[in-house]
């Protein structure tokens, strides 16, 4: 997960985007299933427009993108040269 060119530790953005990427598509899956309820089901509709298989993949493309957004932007604020002190 860390890749160690320099002496920060850096994240690698491909491994936390698809850690992030399979938790979201957990998430996602166990939403579906305990959104068998009709009322639950309603409460889901608020925040996600997407059931099922549909779910799980938008879950899983989200949580890669929001998993490698976060990754660039921690490697760029570490291993920043003009943020480090001399």
């Amino acid at each position: 997960m860390f890749s160690n060119k320099s002496n920060c530790a850096r994240l690698s953005i491909f491994s936390l985007g698809f850690a992030c990427g399979i938790t979201k598509g957990l998430y996602m899956i166990l939403l579906t299933w305990a959104s068998t309820s009709g009322m639950a089901m309603s409460q889901m509709a608020q925040y996600q427009h997407a059931y099922g298989l549909t779910a799980i993949i938008m879950g899983i493309i989200y949580g890669f993108i929001f998993g490698a957004v976060i990754a660039f932007f921690y490697n760029l604020c570490l291993c920043c040269p003009f943020c480090k002190k001399k």
